[in-house]
């Protein structure tokens, strides 16, 4: 972010996604935007806010229309600055642009979401993988790689990390 206010804005919006706070997030990621309008994490955050998370995992259609319009801008925004970015910046980014369905007003069902969501998981474990010990080890993209994959292990009915068997715990290994 290239102003004070921007960088402090985004850093309350990063805190509130990891606390599934999806809509105050959002409102720190616009304010921060427009506080900075070349800034593409802000305009990442702005995406990342409408996308599915842990406890909504199946988004409506304005959700995922105003997702992949915020995604197009940060793609948008990095491409026009690319060399301003951080290799880190980049990955989250590129790994955004491809978490919405194509045309989510086009009647995307759960499935078109899923498939959607199965691309951004493996193009985010691909670039955090591939960029490096830096990247491989980052906390912030290990989160979003965990976020992820746990959101596709979600649907409507719950969460489906394990097997309930009773009064026994999940196996940790």
């Amino acid at each position: 972010a290239g102003t004070v206010l921007a960088q402090k804005l985004f850093r309350v919006g990063l805190l509130l996604l990891y606390n599934f706070d999806q809509p105050n997030a959002r409102a720190a990621f616009q304010a921060a935007l427009e506080s900075d309008a070349t800034c593409a994490m802000c305009a990442w955050g702005v995406a990342h806010s409408y996308g599915p998370f842990l406890n909504r995992p199946t988004k409506s259609a304005e959700d995922l229309s105003m997702g992949l319009a915020a995604a197009r801008n940060a793609s948008r925004l990095l491409a026009d600055r690319r060399s301003a970015h951080s290799l880190k910046e980049g990955a989250l980014i590129d790994a955004m642009a491809v978490r919405y369905p194509g045309d989510p007003q086009d009647g995307a069902g759960a499935d078109d979401q899923r498939a959607a969501y199965r691309r951004y998981a493996a193009r985010l474990r691909e670039l955090r993988l591939g960029g490096g010990a830096t990247l491989r080890k980052d906390p912030d993209l290990l989160v979003f790689d965990a976020e992820a994959m746990m959101v596709l292990m979600c649907d409507d009915s719950g969460y489906h990390f394990y097997t309930s068997r009773g009064d026994e715990l999940p196996p940790v290994e």
